[in-house]
């Protein structure tokens, strides 16, 4: 796959200059504002060079940018490149200090421990109509899902494997894996 640098032109100036490949230069998603602000009357997009690995048109990017700010272009980057993409969502904006990323640690454990005990107590409660019924195992019947971990000594989610049979969402498709062997379950 071949890497390249770009330039996003505006008015006979260059507002942008970035790294991609495939068709990334030609997208408008995940930009700044202020890329959008200049973007929304309209620009033309430019493929500087191409480049065969990902860091050499890292490092091109980089100089071009390095040139562009010494020619006091009106670049609106937000980094001076080099960087790549960091997970899916360009960096864009400086180091967050540790001070701040314990903040967001604490908020999105917060989000998941909430929504854990949400599912944890509509999973305790003895009359959850997904659980009710009889749970067939190769050594007896039990009345809830509780008996047969605690019996097993495995996990009730494991349980519930076992008895009803999974599905796993695979790229294009769903594959469900049916019950095993000796073990099942009735609804009531």
């Amino acid at each position: 796959m071949q890497h390249y640098t770009y330039a996003h032109i505006s008015n006979n100036e260059v507002f942008y200059i970035g790294k991609g490949q495939k068709s990334r230069a030609y997208l408008s998603s995940c930009r700044s504002v202020e890329w959008k602000q200049i973007a929304k009357n309209g620009h033309t997009v430019e493929i500087l060079c191409r480049w065969e690995t990902h860091e050499e048109a890292l490092d091109h990017e980089k100089f071009l940018i390095s040139c562009a700010k010494d020619l006091k272009w009106p670049l609106v980057n937000k980094t001076s490149g080099g960087q790549g993409m960091l997970g899916f969502k360009a960096f864009l904006g400086k180091k967050h200090t540790q001070a701040t990323k314990d903040k967001i640690i604490q908020i999105k454990t917060g989000m998941k421990y909430r929504k854990s005990i949400k599912s944890h107590l509509a999973n305790e409660e003895v009359h959850n109509p997904n659980w009710i019924g009889l749970w067939i195992t190769p050594d007896g019947i039990f009345n809830t899902c509780r008996e047969v971990a605690k019996h097993y000594k495995i996990d009730p989610r494991t349980v519930r494997a076992r008895c009803r049979g999974y599905k796993e969402q695979l790229v294009n498709s769903i594959k469900m894996y049916p019950p095993r062997d000796g073990w099942s379950f009735e609804p009531k």
